[in-house]
């Protein structure tokens, strides 16, 4: 590498940390005011009397005997109303994403930010981790390494958690995939109860503590060593103001919203989804090798990755290198033909 090259990386180094505190700030915090309206069950909404609810995006009368209601919704505006024949039954986490909080003041556009800020974050811890492949900063900053892979492992695992926590068509057809993937994966069994997705056996809430207070935590634990660091570089103008910015401009951008998920019936029928994006090099050589060969490649490939600082001496530099482009293209390979 040039020392030019070099200098240019050693330069972009700090600029991606203080944007991704910055990014990861914004995410915690959207997350805290999401968690004010979300309710985390799986379990049918119904009215006072029973009946199952739906959410409507028009009009609807209401004939009870001698008197009529009417509920008066849009598309900008749905409202509950009770399911009629054929109509999905909503769970109540369903109507709380869908409902309360896009009703809410502001709620549609701290979910936007919540939702695509969480992308960004990973998009710039993944950029991050490649900058310091290439500095080979496992030989100077252990620590740093060590808690920078964590975190982005923990940003995917909250990532994909998170769909999941919507709980519609695309979290409900996601969800049984990689439950009963992880049923021949290596520890599988104890990640899907963890989880909450073992199959035929959805527990939202459990899902919903992992992925706002477990992740929080260990990715809280992470940081804490450099956390006044972290906050200084974060709060700095050109990263803070930054991050605002494109909180500011992904706010009007519309989650994307599958179908309603029949809280009583389940799928009816086929359904297509594409998978996220921060999961599709894993699903892809899942679907090629397996779940349970697939699983014992990228255990010992991530350990390996991860405990780098503790062994690369052993080796030569060139073997480092290698292990690095095997890593980068099995994930680059399973990016592209994933899609």
């Amino acid at each position: 590498m040039t020392s030019a090259a070099r200098s240019s990386l050693e330069s972009a180094q700090p600029i991606l940390i203080g944007l991704s505190a910055a990014t990861l700030l914004l995410v915690v915090v959207t997350g805290m005011l999401l968690s004010m309206w979300y309710v985390p069950s799986s379990d049918p909404l119904r009215t006072s009397t029973g009946a199952a609810q739906t959410i409507v995006t028009s009009t609807r009368l209401l004939h009870s005997g001698p008197y009529t209601d009417t509920i008066t919704a849009s598309s900008v505006n749905p409202q509950l109303a009770p399911a009629s024949t054929g109509e999905p039954a909503v769970s109540a986490a369903q109507s709380s994403i869908r409902v309360t909080i896009h009703n809410a003041p502001y709620g549609s556009a701290v979910r936007s930010i919540h939702h695509w800020m969480s992308d960004i974050l990973l998009a710039l811890l993944t950029t991050l981790m490649s900058v310091l492949c290439v500095l080979r900063t496992y030989e100077a900053d252990r620590s740093l390494w060590l808690r920078l892979i964590s975190l982005t492992l923990i940003t995917v695992a909250g990532g994909w958690t998170g769909r999941i926590l919507v709980d519609d068509v695309y979290a409900e057809i996601s969800r049984r995939i990689m439950g009963y993937e992880l049923q021949t994966a290596p520890l599988g069994n104890a990640i899907s109860a963890i989880l909450g997705i073992q199959p035929g056996a959805l527990l939202l809430a459990r899902t919903y503590s992992v992925h706002g207070f477990m992740l929080g935590v260990i990715g809280l634990l992470l940081i804490t060593p450099n956390l006044r660091q972290i906050l200084v570089q974060a709060s700095r103008p050109p990263f803070f103001s930054t991050a605002l910015l494109v909180s500011v401009a992904v706010s009007f951008i519309s989650v994307p919203d599958w179908g309603l998920r029949d809280a009583l019936r389940g799928l009816a029928g086929w359904e297509h989804v594409t998978p996220w994006w921060g999961i599709v090099p894993f699903r892809t050589w899942s679907h090629w090798l397996g779940s349970e060969l697939a699983g014992y490649l990228a255990i010992p490939a991530i350990i390996a990755f991860g405990s780098l600082p503790l062994w690369y001496r052993q080796i030569s530099k060139r073997a480092v290198t290698i292990l690095f482009t095997v890593i980068a293209l099995a994930l680059l390979v399973g990016f592209l033909f994933g899609y």
